[in-house]
């Protein structure tokens, strides 16, 4: 038995981690793998009910508002998002906080005597050992279980159809924006991501959308009438209002299509799109307990919080941090970033990306930043950081590659002491520089 959690975690990473080693993906999709996983656990996804979250962009957030709403209204709530960007505990949360280390070291341990003390003592179908994020997810389930939880709310990791999560019959179905991405393992096209992504619809269970794009609502649809699922659009419910961001957050109103009520809404989590994904948990909440008020929903959204999610690491300068790594959720982190700073101010983008991402794309939306700092994201993905700097020089003017996170960083902060700084590309990047500012002695929220 492990006798520390690093020890437990570092075991369940000995095995495929397809976020380290995306190469692996196609091969080791096998939702069948899961469902025997969880049979020799007397199947823990079923003690509890469920809200399941698939999307491009916004579902983390909109997982944290739902959480925090249902804590608010008195329900023990289980959450798992991914990825981490410190710990692996992050993942797994229960109303809204991480547990006692032991809580994870039992049910990890718990894990590792069942199946065995060696990896090749067992196997499931395909004859394949299970991956890290399908261990993740059996000990979120176990946890959630365990902790006796009423309700959770669960994140899917890359896709959806094949994800190990799709493994829960939830009372709601949800699916935040999607746009092309992962196309090595979705599909090099905006349907065939769509329609991974559209796997978790189930057969009677109601589907909330945000908004989407005709394509992606066309797919959708399909499979929600093949499903016998309604679907309900959240922008025919609430329309956003009013909206200001601020360091601290976000303020605004939701206006009720049905009713012309207004509520004023006021988030921890930073940027106008927020308000959008309020809008969507707000719908999802609605269509789970039609009796109650949206205000009461709208005040446990005041509690959500997410890392790595234009988290403040400074005030003054302003320096943010956003996993952003697809062109669309970057220009929202750009459009948020230059909202919170003054105009005439220079900027940095602090960028590192996977081989795997749009960079030029996202090259050309950082033309204007004053300067550009490109680095590593983490050290485990394919990555090029050398042709990330040569993409960027073809757009932009001032171009510095400086490998090594902290070494760009600290570089930043010593040439650059008063500039506002935007770290992007990478969740795994994000981690890095809180870490770094942790080891510092530097505060942050």
């Amino acid at each position: 038995m492990f006798q520390s959690l690093t020890e437990g975690f570092n075991w369940i990473e000995s095995f495929t981690n397809l976020e380290k080693e995306p190469d692996k993906q196609k091969r080791f999709y096998r939702l069948e793998r899961m469902f025997a996983l969880l049979e020799l656990f007397d199947s823990p996804q079923k003690k509890f009910k469920s809200i399941h979250i698939a999307g491009s962009k916004g579902k983390g957030s909109t997982a944290v508002l739902l959480s925090g709403a249902l804590k608010e209204a008195g329900f023990r709530t289980g959450l798992y998002t991914s990825p981490h960007i410190q710990i692996y505990q992050e993942r797994i949360r229960v109303n809204s906080e991480i547990l006692d280390d032991t809580v994870y070291l039992d049910q990890i341990n718990r894990i590792y005597s069942t199946l065995g003390q060696k990896q090749d003592d067992y196997s499931l179908p395909g004859g394949d050992s299970p991956t890290t994020f399908e261990l993740l997810t059996l000990l979120g389930f176990l946890i959630f279980s365990e902790q006796k939880c009423d309700w959770a709310v669960i994140e899917t990791g890359l896709g959806g159809r094949l994800d190990a999560t799709n493994t829960v019959i939830p009372e709601c179905s949800v699916i935040t924006p999607i746009e092309l991405e992962h196309t090595k393992w979705l599909g090099e096209t905006l349907e065939k991501v769509a329609f991974e992504k559209g796997g978790i619809i189930k057969d009677g269970v109601p589907l909330v959308i945000s908004r989407q794009t005709p394509v992606v609502q066309s797919v959708l649809s399909d499979i929600a009438r093949k499903k016998n699922a309604i679907l309900i659009r959240g922008a025919d419910h609430y329309e956003v209002g009013e909206s200001l961001i601020s360091l601290t957050g976000t303020r605004g109103k939701l206006v009720s299509l049905k009713s012309g009520n207004s509520y004023s809404v006021q988030l921890s989590l930073i940027g106008d799109i927020q308000l959008r994904n309020a809008v969507t948990a707000l719908t999802v909440l609605e269509q789970l307990f039609p009796e109650e008020s949206p205000v009461s929903w709208i005040r446990g959204f005041s509690t959500a919080s997410l890392p790595g999610r234009m988290q403040v690491l400074n005030e003054n300068p302003v320096i943010i941090t956003d996993g952003a790594h697809t062109p669309n959720s970057f220009e929202i982190a750009i459009t948020s970033f230059r909202q919170l700073i003054s105009k005439d101010q220079e900027e940095i983008l602090l960028f590192g990306c996977g081989e795997d991402k749009d960079a030029d794309t996202m090259a050309r939306m950082s033309a204007s930043f004053s300067r550009i700092f490109i680095t590593t994201p983490g050290f485990f993905k394919k990555m090029d950081p050398r042709n990330t700097a040569e993409i960027f020089r073809r757009h932009c003017h001032d171009v510095t590659l400086i490998e090594d996170p902290s070494g760009a960083f600290n570089c930043i902060r010593r040439d650059f002491p008063g500039t506002p700084v935007l770290v992007c590309g990478s969740f795994f990047l994000s981690g890095e520089i809180v870490n770094l500012l942790e080891k510092t002695g530097e505060n942050h929220d």
